[in-house]
């Protein structure tokens, strides 16, 4: 073989043994991106599976979030619920309808603390009373929650109305501005409960948290 055909061949053994490592560098880099993925989300569910929000760990939250609400767990612990017969409403009772505006939470922040184990309601702004249902399969007399305004959405007050088979309960109105309350609606071992809420006039409508809902036998 000439020498020019001998230079051809040996450049063109380069450039195939360069596109060769590169495509194993790149190979190798999408590896190590995806272990650390894998990594990363086995250590956010290892830091929820540690606190109250056991269970709950589907991706919407982030490892630090869960790490603080583990950490305040560890010095304010939630009650003994296998002891008092109280169950977490998100791990067996979650709302099977919503007309517009209800998202599961397993993080959310009130008053600059992170809490769990719950759910956000913000209508539309449209002074329409949205609402969610939820079946308690007549086995409770109490709902149990912490409620207050999420922290960065618009500052409007909410009214939460609660109904038991078509029975009107209690109403409560929740000022943006007001510290978290602990609030009990009476269930009187109805079936279907269900929750009208309005959080805004027209325009931007407030969101609220309901944290750590339980139901109560």
């Amino acid at each position: 073989m000439s020498d020019g055909g001998t230079n051809k061949a040996t450049i063109v053994a380069a450039v195939i043994g360069t596109i060769a490592t590169a495509a194993a560098a790149f190979i190798g880099l999408k590896a190590g991106q995806v272990q650390v993925n894998i990594d990363m989300d086995q250590q956010f569910s290892a830091e929820y599976s540690r606190g109250y929000v056991a269970g709950y760990a589907d991706g919407k939250g982030s490892a630090s979030e869960g790490a603080a609400i583990q950490a305040d767990n560890t010095n304010n612990p939630p009650p003994d619920l296998t002891a008092s017969g109280k169950t977490l409403l998100m791990k067996e009772y979650a709302p099977y309808f919503s007309s517009w505006g209800y998202e599961k939470a397993n993080v959310m922040t009130m008053t600059g603390k992170a809490y769990s184990n719950g759910f956000t309601l913000q209508n539309a702004g449209t002074m329409e009373n949205y609402y969610i249902l939820i079946n308690t399969g007549k086995a409770f007399s109490y709902l149990e929650f912490d409620l207050g305004h999420i922290d960065g959405s618009p500052g409007r007050d909410g009214t939460f109305a609660f109904y038991i088979d078509d029975s009107y309960i209690k109403t409560i109105v929740k000022s943006s501005k007001a510290s978290i309350s602990h609030e009990v609606v009476e269930l009187q071992h109805g079936e279907i409960l269900r929750i009208e809420y309005n959080t805004g006039s027209v325009g931007d409508s407030a969101k609220f948290g309901f944290a750590n809902v339980v139901l109560v036998p």
